[in-house]
C-alpha cells in the first residue's frame, strides 16, 4: 500500500487537493463560462423538445440506453453524491426531473415502438436490467475514479461526455430504427450537437487558458519512514486528450445523424 504526501504534508492521503473540475477550470476566462451555461440551456432546451414530441407521437425521443444512462447520471450526481456549488446542485434536479418525464415515456409507450419480437416480449426486462446496470455502473465507476486518482472526476465530466458520445451513436442507430421518421426531430438534432459543441468549446478554452498550477508528489510505502520523489503534477501534466477525442467524435456522428435527417425520407420538423 502505498501513502501519498503532497508538498510533504500529512493529513489525509489526498490533501486539500482540487477535484478534476477545479484543476483544469480554475481562471478560465468568463466568456468560457458563458458559453458552457448557453451549452446547458440548449441541452435544457433538448428535454423539453424531446418530452413534447414523446407526447405528441406517443413513443420516445432518445434512444433507451441513452435514457438509462442519463437518468443514472443524474441520480448519482444530485442524490449518491450531490456537488458541492448550489447551482449545479440546482441544475441537476433539474435534469434529473425531466429526465424521469422521459423514463416514465419510456415505460408508456416504449413496448409499441420496439421492433425486434424479443425485446417487445420482454419489453419490461429489458427496462429494469438497462437501468440496474446504467445506475451499478455509474456507481462503480465513480467510486473507482475517486479511489484512483490523484484529481478526483467528482463531477462526473468524463462520464457526461462519454454518455453523449453513445447518445450520439445510437441517435444514428434509432434513425435505422425507425423507418416511418416517429420521434426523430431536426430541432432535437441541432440542439444537441450545438449545446454539446459550445460546452466542449468551453472545455477546451479552460484547458488552454487555465494557468499552470502543479504539486509536488512525495510516496512512501506504509510502514517506512523514506519519501520518494513522484514527480510534479497539476493540470499542464494531466492530458486532456480523452476530452478532445470525446469532443471530435460526437461532433462526427451528430453532424451525421443531420445528414441523415436531410436525407429525402421526409421526417417532420
Amino acid at each position: 500500500m502505498l501513502l501519498l504526501q503532497i508538498a510533504q504534508s500529512i493529513g489525509t492521503p489526498r490533501g486539500n487537493l482540487p477535484s478534476f473540475s477545479e484543476l483544469v477550470t480554475a481562471g478560465a476566462p468568463n466568456w468560457a463560462v458563458v458559453l458552457s451555461f448557453v451549452g446547458d440551456l440548449l441541452w435544457t432546451v433538448v428535454y423539453i423538445l424531446a418530452i413534447r414530441l414523446g407526447v405528441k407521437a406517443r413513443t420516445y425521443a432518445i434512444p433507451m440506453v441513452a435514457i438509462g444512462l442519463n437518468v443514472n447520471w443524474e441520480v448519482v450526481h444530485t442524490i449518491v453524491h450531490p456537488p458541492a456549488l448550489f447551482a449545479n446542485l440546482v441544475a441537476n434536479l433539474i435534469w434529473l426531473g425531466f429526465d424521469l418525464l422521459i423514463v416514465l415515456q419510456l415505460i408508456r409507450y416504449g413496448r409499441g415502438s420496439q421492433r425486434i419480437e424479443p425485446v417487445r416480449r420482454f419489453f419490461a426486462v429489458v427496462i429494469v436490467g438497462t437501468l440496474a446496470m446504467a445506475l451499478a455502473g455509474h456507481i462503480t465507476f465513480y467510486t473507482h475514479i475517486t479511489a484512483n486518482s490523484i484529481f478526483p472526476d467528482k463531477d462526473g465530466v468524463v462520464s457526461a461526455f462519454v454518455i453523449n458520445l453513445v447518445m450520439s451513436i445510437l441517435f444514428v442507430s434509432m434513425y435505422f430504427g425507425r423507418p416511418d421518421g416517429e420521434g426523430l426531430s431536426k430541432p432535437i438534432a441541432w440542439l444537441k450537437m450545438l449545446g454539446t459543441a459550445a460546452i466542449s468549446f468551453a472545455n477546451v478554452i479552460a484547458f488552454e487558458t487555465t494557468p499552470e498550477v502543479s504539486y509536488q508528489v512525495q510516496i512512501k510505502r506504509q510502514g517506512t519512514a523514506a519519501w520518494v520523489d513522484a514527480g510534479t503534477i497539476g493540470n499542464h501534466t494531466v492530458h486532456p486528450g480523452f476530452l478532445y477525442f470525446l469532443f471530435i467524435a460526437i461532433l462526427i456522428f451528430d453532424l451525421v445523424y443531420l445528414r441523415l435527417l436531410y436525407r429525402e425520407r421526409g421526417l417532420p420538423v
